[in-house]
């Protein structure tokens, strides 16, 4: 590469954006916390339309609107991280539930008992 594109270059411009960026970051752990709360609200919309777009809500109806407001209220009390941790939990439970009804399906198949504990047949 020649000398006098190197400053145009992607990978040098984006080498000197992240420095620049992680220095920035480093230096005021305000704005740490408000661009992890940014990332919380944003990630939080984006599960909202999600789920409205897999039960047929077309984009800017009520249900929609309604979905912002909340999200917005929810924003001001300070409270998108901890619904984001309860999501979590939910998902780790049901995806708990899903492997014990599969072990429950395959002993019923099988005719064997299985311990719940180890998930193998006793």
């Amino acid at each position: 590469m020649c000398a006098t594109f190197l400053h145009t270059s992607p990978l040098f411009l984006h080498t000197h954006f992240n420095i620049l960026f992680v220095m920035a970051y480093k230096k005021n752990p305000k704005k740490k916390d408000a661009l992890s709360i940014k990332r919380a609200v944003e990630s939080l919309c984006f599960q909202i339309d999600w789920g409205l777009k897999l039960l047929g809500a077309e984009k800017g109806d009520l249900f929609h609107q309604l979905a912002k407001v909340e999200v917005d209220f929810i924003s001001e009390l300070n409270l998108t991280q901890d619904i984001l941790a309860i999501k979590s939990l939910v998902d780790l439970s049901l995806r708990d539930r899903h492997k014990f009804t599969r072990i429950m399906a395959r002993a019923n198949r099988e005719k064997t008992t299985y311990n719940l504990l180890s998930g193998k047949a006793a």
